[in-house]
């Protein structure tokens, strides 16, 4: 991802390139070309026009609509307009359901009803979903939605429904550092590292070596 990352798209567009959103195995990012399409098929070996399915190519998620708005809150939490106005939504953890009444809660409150008489062009229908990114996003806004679930405690099976944060700009158990590139980069740059993580291998070393003691003195004793 990183070889592709930096020895291809920055390399090849330089500055007219933004990264917005990076996974294990896709990208969204931001690039200012004449003809994007051209681009990739002048690349067989590192894209997948054809939708072939063909194993370590990329391949384009919305062929032939091009992403018009996009919003990337933390991993595996996005969300994306497309230029017929469609949209996407990723929200791990929460359901599509929740998402969706906690959107229209908050924007469409009450609203007393009634009936349209006349037709409202579908760009400038309201999305409330996307609202919900920009102000998270823009505003710092958090917000909570309804998840409900299969429990089982004691052989006794439950549906559940709790309340859980669903969209925050905040991440309560990460923090940033700065580390060097792979090789074929020179600059360094800033990542992010999980604090938990990094406690559980502190501690996982200290058992380590605790029990590494314990086997020295054990051999002397002997």
């Amino acid at each position: 991802m990183y070889r592709f990352w930096y020895g291809f798209v920055k390399e090849k567009y330089g500055d007219k390139t933004r990264l917005g959103y990076m996974d294990t195995d896709s990208f969204i990012y931001h690039v200012e070309t004449e003809d994007i399409y051209k681009d990739m098929a002048e690349r067989p070996d590192l894209f997948d026009l054809n939708d072939t399915k063909t194993i370590g190519l990329f391949k384009d998620e919305t062929p032939g609509n091009v992403i018009t708005e996009s919003y990337h809150i933390r991993a595996k939490s996005y969300h994306y307009v497309l230029a017929d106005k469609s949209t996407k939504s990723k929200h791990k953890g929460v359901s599509k359901k929740g998402m969706s009444d906690m959107a229209k809660d908050t924007y469409f409150p009450s609203l007393g009803g009634t009936l349209l008489d006349d037709t409202v062009e579908k760009d400038e229908i309201f999305d409330p979903m996307t609202q919900v990114y920009r102000d998270c996003l823009f505003e710092n806004n958090i917000f909570y939605a309804k998840n409900v679930g299969m429990r089982t405690k004691n052989h006794v099976i439950s549906l559940i429904e709790s309340e859980k944060k669903a969209l925050s700009q905040s991440i309560q158990n990460a923090g940033f550092g700065q580390m060097v590139y792979p090789p074929y980069h020179s600059d360094t740059g800033i990542f992010k590292y999980i604090k938990n993580f990094l406690s559980v291998v502190q501690v996982m070393k200290q058992q380590k070596n605790s029990y590494r003691d314990q086997i020295t003195r054990n051999i002397r004793i002997i």
